[in-house]
């Protein structure tokens, strides 16, 4: 079986990160480029960053889109998806959607994209549905995607970035969904953060209770599974970036913090955490720190996870994992090292 072995490439990464295609490691079967948006005003897609998209020199290319194609070239098996929307564009989702004249513009502008620059296949990444109605907008959408798609080549791919949270998946159709879907990227990680629990837990723990939720990864593909979605598309998220919580009143997972970080401040890259005093959670499959120093609790996937996540995805006949975001583990990319080594055992 081919697995899936996904990473999304974020077109800022460009900058203070210096991260450019040619980093990408030889094991990456599918990288997810971040992110165009819909224009809510005329449905057309839009760059969110014209320069770093088509302008900046990267090597003999202008423009990250241009190195990966440059880097597809190379590698020809790559696959090279246009992801679209990312966290807080669903204003422009809800606008378009809606609007069967603006839906219209979207796929057509979005198909020619894809045509003309050289991608795929197409993943939506719309956080979040909220209700019935805009699940049904949802279906509509990547019904017209798909015919869209089919019209220039049966072989492009239409992926979602997929929610998995209990209460997120529950507004979702499913079974339409899936249809019309070659796979489902489901974002198995931020199950907590600073900003955003009471609590300090594992953020992208595999099994049970990660210390402030219930929330796990195999709940997530099992609720898929359940709801009507073919295990064979499903795909298992993981970070690559670790969630930090400041001053929490014990150095465990379940304990209450100091207060809330700021999303850059409570987000530490895989390859930045001090992993002197790192401890591994085998039966919820996750992994944590505390830091006498700094006071800083942090929570991620260390490669032993990375392992045990690749056995689940073999044992239950998943599509295979992908990372957000590439800049975390560079330059050995030892978390997708550890993963690909088990699917090809």
């Amino acid at each position: 079986m081919l697995y899936i072995v996904g990473l999304y490439y974020a077109n800022w990464a460009v900058y203070a990160s210096k991260h450019f295609p040619a980093d990408l490691p030889p094991d990456v079967t599918h990288v997810f480029y971040a992110f165009m948006k819909p224009n809510p005003s005329t449905g057309e897609l839009d760059s969110t960053d014209p320069w770093a998209d088509f302008q900046l020199p990267i090597e003999d290319a202008t423009g990250a889109v241009a190195a990966l194609m440059a880097l597809k070239y190379q590698r020809p098996a790559l696959k090279v998806v246009l992801a679209i929307g990312g966290w807080g564009s669903s204003p422009e989702f809800r606008a378009v959607a809606k609007d069967p004249a603006k839906l219209r513009t979207f796929v057509s502008s979005t198909t020619e994209k894809v045509r003309r620059l050289g991608f795929d296949g197409v993943d939506i990444d719309w956080e979040y549905p909220e209700t019935a109605k805009e699940a049904d907008q949802l279906v509509s959408m990547l019904r017209q995607l798909r015919a869209a798609l089919d019209a220039v080549d049966p072989k492009l791919s239409l992926s979602v970035a997929a929610p998995a949270g209990s209460d997120k998946i529950a507004v979702l159709d499913v079974p339409a969904m899936d249809q019309y879907l070659s796979f489902w990227n489901i974002m198995c990680y931020d199950f907590v953060g600073s900003g955003w629990s009471d609590r300090t837990g594992l953020h992208s723990n595999l099994y049970g209770h990660n210390g402030a939720n219930g929330i796990n990864g195999d709940m997530a593909v099992r609720l898929y599974r359940d709801r009507g979605a073919s295990v064979s598309k499903l795909v298992l998220g993981m970070p690559m970036f670790g969630r930090v919580f400041l001053k929490p009143a014990q150095p465990i997972l379940g304990s209450t913090f100091a207060g809330h970080l700021s999303e850059d401040a409570s987000l530490m890259q895989f390859q930045d955490i001090d992993r002197a005093e790192e401890v591994y959670v085998e039966k919820s499959v996750g992994a944590y720190l505390y830091n006498n120093k700094t006071e800083l609790l942090v929570t991620y996937d260390n490669e032993e996870c990375l392992k045990r996540k690749a056995e689940y995805v073999r044992q239950n006949r998943l599509a295979g994992g992908f990372w957000w975001d590439s800049r975390g583990n560079r330059p050995r990319y030892t978390l997708v090292d550890a993963f690909v080594k088990v699917l090809r055992l």
